[in-house]
């Protein structure tokens, strides 16, 4: 519903408008939008909470993998993974991609190759021209680091253009990496069908690599709670009982004691 005050609507001025005052059509369009907004942002909290939790398993399984078989088979060297179920027809990938920014050398790169470009023009091709000339746009404060790296597919050999390319080497840092993770199936789900991806566009939700830590950090310590069952009061106690126990801070040690408290405090209620 819009932003009310004293029954009357909030406009996009800020003034406050009665709704008497206000078309049928466009309340019934503000109702619309708002509904279909917040189960989008209700959708994209459960989509959030997914993929840190895919994240999370798939490590769990490959750390899992290191420690019990001494096996590498699903990593990559750029710690890409690649998990599969039993007949190859699902498959879920996690793939790492370097984050590539620029210093201040990419300046004097683009100088270099205005100057190449100046001294080719009559004998270069428009078209490749302004490919390369794109290359060097500016959109949200960024360069396209594809379209510059991309810059030293071109087979061109003057002194100059490579003099430029070697500026872009030195120019060139890698400001981190980001992870994303995919999720196929082939069609029909069989074993010559087509491999798909199952498209969720999760690679676009902002997930910090901490709150994917977070949740490996949670798993493993409730494996770890799980080995001392025995003293578990309360078989039906949610994973979310236990997830609370662990943001508190407590330690395996402080969730066992946890238990036994309440086994005392039972015991002594039926011996009263």
């Amino acid at each position: 519903m819009a932003n009310i005050k004293d029954g009357k609507w909030e406009d996009k001025e800020g003034k406050f408008v009665h709704p008497d005052m206000i078309r049928m059509d466009k309340q019934l369009e503000d109702e619309l939008v708002e509904s279909l907004v917040s189960k989008a942002i209700t959708l994209q909290d459960k989509m959030k909470e997914y993929k840190i939790y895919a994240f999370a398993e798939c490590y769990a399984f490959v750390d899992l993998l290191r420690q019990n078989y001494d096996m590498e088979r699903i990593t990559s060297k750029t710690g890409a993974v690649t998990i599969k179920n039993f007949n190859g027809t699902m498959e879920v990938q996690i793939q790492v991609a370097k984050l590539i920014s620029f210093d201040q050398k990419l300046t004097l790169a683009k100088e270099k190759i205005d100057e190449y470009l100046t001294h080719k023009t009559e004998n270069m091709d428009a078209e490749i021209q302004t490919l390369i000339t794109r290359a060097f746009d500016v959109k949200n404060g960024k360069v396209d680091a594809k379209q510059i790296i991309g810059l030293k597919s071109y087979n061109i050999t003057h002194p100059k253009w490579k003099e430029a390319m070697d500026m872009i080497d030195e120019a060139t840092e890698i400001a981190g990496t980001k992870s994303y993770i995919r999720f196929k199936q082939r069609e029909g789900l069989k074993l010559d069908g087509v491999m798909q991806t199952i498209i969720l566009d999760l690679a676009a939700l902002p997930v910090e690599d901490k709150e994917i830590e977070e949740a490996k950090n949670l798993k493993a310590w409730f494996s770890e709670l799980k080995k001392h069952s025995a003293y578990f009061m309360f078989a039906d106690n949610s994973e979310e009982y236990w997830r609370g126990l662990y943001k508190q801070g407590k330690s395996i040690a402080e969730a066992i004691q946890n238990e036994k408290d309440k086994k005392q405090a039972l015991e002594d209620m039926s011996n009263e």
